[in-house]
């Protein structure tokens, strides 16, 4: 996990869709594009448009942080963290959010 660069845009994604995330409940807080473009929006008041944000979750995918799912061919309809994340492993989500709030 150390050695993983994230770019600016990856860290506001990340920072504002991890902590809405339930570790024990992969599907529980399942978000999609226009979520987090408002989530960036009232956290860190920058306006992302969602075809922006679409690119960095399939960065994020690319570097298995994220998985994202087109159920209705329409774009990512809903996005979750890499089951890695999951099963108790909260060291590994607390260590993404040190890198990211860097």
């Amino acid at each position: 996990m150390k050695d993983l660069n994230f770019t600016k845009l990856e860290k506001q994604v990340l920072r504002n869709f991890i902590p809405t995330q339930n570790i024990d409940d992969a599907g529980e807080n399942v978000k999609n594009i226009n979520n987090i473009s408002i989530d960036i929006f009232d956290n860190e008041k920058e306006l992302l448009l969602p075809s922006t944000v679409k690119g960095v979750v399939g960065s994020l995918c690319k570097k298995s942080i994220l998985v994202a799912d087109d159920h209705e061919d329409n774009g990512f309809n809903f996005i979750y963290l890499n089951s890695d994340f999951f099963n108790g492993e909260q060291n590994l989500v607390d260590e993404l959010m040190e890198l990211v709030n860097r």
